[in-house]
């Protein structure tokens, strides 16, 4: 379970993006939805957050962008998960990822990930 754990996800598929926010509610978090970049900026200064699930590519640019435009703008680094319909493992590696999800995904997957984030965050990482 995820229980009160704050987590923004930044995704411009509004099915997708209902599915992760409901899926994350149901496993005991709190879900905010972004559909872009700016959108995910203005969230993570209003609220404290605990993890950003963000598809890899969005609308207004990618998720190294989002990365880039938070750095500096919060108090700490927040833990990262990128998900996307490719296959892109490699390109996004810790440091600076904490996990990875390929779409399509099973909830057990993105409880499992955020989890990851989580505990990574928890450990001073």
């Amino acid at each position: 379970m995820l229980e009160n754990a704050r987590i923004l996800v930044v995704e411009d598929d509004p099915s997708v993006a209902n599915v992760c926010r409901d899926a994350l509610v149901g496993l005991g978090a709190t879900a905010t939805v972004a559909g872009t970049i700016g959108a995910a900026v203005l969230a993570a200064e209003s609220m404290p957050l605990d993890v950003i699930l963000s598809d890899a590519d969005l609308p207004d640019g990618s998720v190294d962008e989002l990365r880039t435009r938070l750095r500096g703008r919060t108090a700490r680094r927040t833990p990262l998960v990128v998900m996307s319909g490719y296959d892109l493992r490699a390109q996004f590696a810790a440091p600076d990822v904490d996990a990875y999800l390929q779409k399509p995904f099973r909830i057990a997957e993105l409880e499992e990930a955020v989890s990851i984030a989580l505990g990574r965050s928890h450990a001073g990482c």
